[in-house]
């Protein structure tokens, strides 16, 4: 069941999701569809079965190949800790598609960010400067795929301009004390996550909220499974259980990567695969040993 507004005033079990509501924002990220190896094999299956290609249309096909892009849209849920600000989402939303020449995965250079808050839309704002090789420098960190979480550090100084613009514009960071590490959850719990899915006549853009409850929850897993009306936009987002964020939305069912989203940019699901909170606290710890670094803010 989808809810907009104020509609779902009520909330789950008593919880109020507007505290939610504020602290999440609208992800998009413009991602190049191929890695190089992909091109590569791409190239070949197309001259393998188109033969005599000329020299000239070899390389239309590859320049089309690699500039084959996907915008991709998603969620993210902001959380202070103290008086540091960050951004916690699914990895597959921000990771760039080519990793370094050092083999290292890095962040996409073209990826924004918007919040909406009582109808109130700010610009996009641009995230720029956050690739570098140097890892002790990065204000970003990632998970493995398996566990699908990226957080990014609003800590850089040139970052602090965006804290206060989407303050201003109405966004309040939920305090980090609001994560389960503790895995405190069971099959047929109530649930609701947050976002800003891609449904269609949705023009207003206001984050939707989406209750449910948890359909498969194994101890030792990383992941759980989610019974939730979802679609492309609600990945990244938070997902609640008793005024605790309990994971984040991963891939909902029948998307497998980002081209299948790209792809499918309107499909409904029943379910979801959500990562465990329990997760994000180690990966914040070792992003906040990067803070320390004297390269961090350069």
């Amino acid at each position: 069941m989808l809810c907009c507004g104020g509609a779902f005033a009520q909330g789950i079990n008593g919880i109020n999701p507007d505290q939610w509501k504020k602290a999440v924002v609208k992800i998009e990220s413009i991602q190049q569809r191929y890695t190089s190896a992909q091109v590569d094999m791409l190239l070949h299956q197309q001259v393998d079965t188109i033969k005599r290609l000329s020299q000239h249309e070899m390389y239309s096909r590859l320049d089309d190949l690699v500039n084959i892009k996907d915008t991709i849209r998603g969620t993210g849920i902001l959380v202070a800790d103290g008086t540091k600000i960050y951004l916690i989402t699914a990895k597959h939303l921000i990771k760039a598609t080519e990793k370094l020449t050092n083999g290292l995965e890095t962040i996409n250079d073209l990826l924004s960010i918007k919040s909406v808050v009582n109808n109130k839309k700010s610009n996009d704002i641009s995230l720029m400067n956050l690739a570098t090789n140097d890892v002790p420098a990065r204000p970003f960190i990632f998970s493995d795929d398996q566990n699908d979480i990226g957080i990014i550090s609003f800590q850089k100084i040139g970052y602090k301009s965006i804290v206060a613009y989407i303050k201003q514009m109405g966004c309040i960071p939920v305090p980090i004390q609001l994560i389960d590490n503790l895995n405190n959850m069971n099959t047929n719990d109530a649930l609701f996550t947050i976002g800003f899915p891609a449904i269609p006549g949705n023009e207003s853009n206001n984050p939707v909220v989406a209750n449910g409850k948890i359909a498969s929850y194994n101890k030792s897993a990383i992941n759980f499974t989610a019974d939730l009306t979802v679609y492309p936009g609600n990945s990244g987002g938070p997902v609640i259980k008793n005024n605790k964020l309990i994971g984040v939305l991963s891939y909902q069912k029948g998307i497998k990567n980002n081209i299948d989203a790209a792809m499918h940019p309107y499909d409904k699901a029943n379910s979801a695969t959500v990562t465990k909170a329990s997760y994000i606290i180690p990966l914040l710890k070792k992003l906040q040993q990067n803070e320390k670094n004297p390269g961090f803010n350069k």
